[in-house]
């Protein structure tokens, strides 16, 4: 039994075998090689921009948390006062909505200069074989549109539903969340994006809305609700101090129209005057403090991000890589030229 295992397992009849027919491995090696590289060249070029941010977190201090930094357990999670966390991130950034509000970006380069929609979905390129694969199913589109007008008059449409979005608007919404990457360090909580585009100025450019949109998106959120005590505040203010400056107004009209008068009638409606004056005032100048104090909230809620590593224009492509191309197809050739020279020879055997 043993010796038909070692005798099983053999190779150097196999190496014999491909030693001898060393030529015709090189050949397939290097019908390879220039198979990767012209399909490195039939590939359409993508460039990366990376940028790096570190958001602001709000914490807040309690008995739970101080107990616990006691026992040597980590508070972040504990302390933190958002129901975003940087975590959440990437999902975000990756929803249809977030995704849906990039469109309108201005997207300007030496070839384009349009908005992010029309260049993703005129002038984006795919690769040969995806669009080769696309036709059949292009053709069966294109008959079902031939007994259907319909159907290519919604798939015209300009304006954007999020609700009920066409098949071009879900095309361009899934090669952007294809092209659009979001990472976080979970112990530090530094936020990298990387973005992918065909032409190295839209890269840029998108890069820097991602960016912005993401920091416009949790600056919202945790300053919502100051906002909305900041508007309260304000209307309150407001009626505050109108009803202050008509109680005003009655009282300084009143006084000049009984001057001299030494009525006991005439002294009750003027203190009652005064008085009202006076509460009005008071409530008036409490309003006053609290919306200083709301828009001190907002200011205070109004998170910082720290651009580690801007967005700039990529030198270099990204992607295809030619040399690993030309690696992995000449390691196949070689793979290829050894199967058939051990398929034919066991043929002859």
């Amino acid at each position: 039994m043993s010796e038909y295992i070692e005798k099983d397992v053999n190779i150097v009849p196999f190496l014999k075998k491909l030693l001898s027919r060393w030529k015709f491995l090189l050949l397939c090696a290097f019908i390879g090689a220039v198979v990767g590289y012209a399909f490195s060249k039939t590939m359409p070029k993508e460039y990366s921009v990376v940028t790096k941010i570190s958001p602001e977190l709000s914490y807040r201090s309690s008995s739970i948390t101080s107990l616990a930094a006691l026992a040597g357990v980590s508070t972040n999670m504990l302390n933190n006062t958002d129901a975003l966390l940087p975590t959440v991130y990437p999902d975000i950034v990756s929803s249809p909505s977030f995704l849906l509000s990039l469109f309108d970006t201005p997207v300007t380069s030496a070839k384009v200069d349009t908005t992010l929609y029309v260049y993703l979905t005129d002038y984006y390129r795919t690769p040969w074989w995806s669009a080769a694969l696309s036709l059949p199913f292009k053709a069966v589109a294109g008959i079902k549109g031939l007994f259907n007008p319909n159907a290519e008059a919604e798939e015209n449409e300009e304006v954007i539903d999020p609700f009920h979005l066409t098949k071009k608007q879900a095309s361009a919404v899934k090669l952007l969340k294809k092209n659009i990457e979001t990472l976080v360090d979970k112990r530090t909580y530094l936020i990298t994006i990387t973005v992918n585009m065909q032409d190295p100025v839209v890269a840029a450019q998108l890069s820097a809305r991602v960016m912005e949109n993401l920091k416009a998106f949790i600056s919202n959120y945790r300053t919502d609700k100051a906002k909305e005590d900041l508007a309260y505040f304000q209307q309150l203010y407001d009626e505050a101090e109108a009803d202050y400056y008509t109680a005003q107004s009655k009282y300084s009209r009143y006084l000049d129209s009984h001057q001299g008068f030494v009525l006991q009638s005439v002294k009750s409606e003027q203190q009652r005057l005064q008085n009202d004056m006076n509460l009005k005032f008071q409530l008036y100048n409490s309003l006053a403090q609290q919306l200083q104090s709301a828009k001190a909230k907002v200011q205070q809620e109004t998170p910082v991000f720290a651009e580690i590593v801007k967005p700039t224009v990529p030198l270099k492509k990204s992607k295809p890589n030619t040399m690993t191309l030309v690696a992995g197809f000449f390691v196949l050739g070689i793979l290829a030229g050894a199967a058939v020279v051990i398929f034919s020879k066991r043929r002859e055997k």
